[in-house]
């Protein structure tokens, strides 16, 4: 999934890819089917973002279908405007249930620095995994900055971590924050 500020942004290769594994496909040729997603990128107020879905076929060859057009309005248009509020804090994963990787994403007001690492937990209680801050996706706002984080459903050895539920954690000066997810093989 590509998104651009223009109409044109996928010709002019102004686009970014929002996600960051392959959403698989369950259709066939003649069955039509529709596909949702959650765009976990900062959006800005008074704006209008463009949205591309690109299909790979199995011989390698891409197809693109959109753009689909999403409006966020200012406050001046909608005084209840959810864009006004930002929860802060962890988001849930996606995919959650996974099968061989999931991001995980948190939002934080700009001035707070030193988001480092999110730690993964099976449900003894045991730490599988340690997610560092460094080679991890990052996007900013003049108000808040979102971290996304990836894990390959590997324990800290690189091992595949077995199916089950596992726990993730943030811990930052001004407390701790858990969330559940699936891993599904």
């Amino acid at each position: 999934i590509y998104r651009g500020e223009k109409e044109d942004a996928l010709e002019s290769s102004e686009t970014i890819k929002i996600n960051n594994s392959l959403i698989e496909s369950h259709a066939s040729e003649s069955v039509s089917q529709e596909y949702r997603f959650i765009d976990y990128y900062p959006l800005n107020q008074n704006s209008i973002y463009w949205y591309w879905l690109e299909n790979i076929s199995e011989s390698g060859e891409s197809e693109y279908f959109g753009p689909v057009m999403l409006k966020i309005p200012g406050n001046d248009e909608n005084p209840d405007n959810p864009f006004n509020a930002t929860n802060y804090g962890l988001s849930q994963n996606y995919p959650n249930p996974f099968g061989s990787s999931t991001v995980i994403s948190l939002i934080m007001p700009s001035q707070v620095k030193n988001i480092e690492k999110i730690s993964i937990y099976n449900v003894k209680g045991q730490k599988v995994k340690t997610l560092n801050y460094v080679n991890q996706s990052i996007s900013s706002s003049s108000n808040f900055t979102t971290y996304s984080f990836v894990w390959n459903g590997k324990d800290a050895n690189g091992n595949p971590a077995e199916s089950g539920i596992y726990f993730y954690k943030l811990e930052t000066v001004n407390g701790t924050q858990f969330k559940k997810m699936l891993l599904k093989k």
